[in-house]
């Protein structure tokens, strides 16, 4: 008989217990229980009493490592929301394919131009995908590179304040290379996650810490 069978013995079918784990104090009681249970005839083994006993330091180590992944874990949440708070008010600049537009400032993008570059072409699309407008820029510069979209749509009408996504690229010849985009948006607020601590922007977007490259003062 083990220790669990000393348990359902012992306690009858009305018992209904309000914890189902076991301490220290209850691993022991149920180790008497289970020796006046037993059997005379069939005592209990050495090496199962033994196995017993180790079973149980294995799961209480368990318990308690767990215990301990969770105390970490709240520290690291913490962490985020003190390193967070310092960002609220600041503008950063984060990896996104995507820019919002207010109907009155102009967006800006910030590229890497590789060397050898002859053109930066950018197109802005609508929530279907479809281009809309295009910026583009002969003879660029190579290396970090800005350029702002103003709003126009490519028949020359405004566009509506909303999300639109961007696509960029570097055209040398009949060959191009996809750039990646970074735009910029002021922290409105902060959210601790799974996935790290998230960001809200202030163009209605959220960001991952991990996408930000660069923190500007408050302005």
């Amino acid at each position: 008989m083990d220790v669990l069978s000393a348990l359902s013995a012992g306690a009858g079918p009305s018992a209904t217990p309000s914890n189902q784990s076991l301490g220290q104090q209850d691993f022991m009681r149920l180790l008497i229980a289970q020796f006046q249970a037993q059997n005379p005839l069939e005592p209990l083994g050495n090496t199962e009493f033994i196995g017993q006993l180790a079973q149980f330091s294995v799961v209480s180590g368990v318990q308690q490592l767990d215990s301990s992944f969770k105390g970490v874990a709240q520290q690291l949440t913490g962490d985020q929301v003190l390193q967070g708070a310092s960002l609220l008010g600041k503008p950063v600049q984060r990896v996104s394919d995507q820019i919002g537009f207010d109907g009155q400032h102009a967006p800006v993008m910030t590229l890497d131009v590789p060397p050898g570059a002859a053109r930066v072409e950018v197109d802005v699309l609508n929530a279907n995908g479809v281009r809309v407008a295009q910026r583009v820029q002969d003879n660029p510069a190579a290396g970090e590179f800005t350029l702002a979209w103003d709003g126009l749509l490519a028949d020359g009408s405004r566009a509506t304040p909303g999300r639109y996504g961007v696509q960029a690229r570097a055209v040398a010849g009949a060959s191009s290379a996809a750039l990646t985009v970074r735009t910029e948006a002021t922290v409105t607020g902060i959210a601790p996650s799974a996935q790290g601590l998230q960001l809200a922007l202030d163009d209605g977007s959220t960001t991952s810490l991990n996408d930000v490259t660069l923190i500007r003062a408050a302005r």
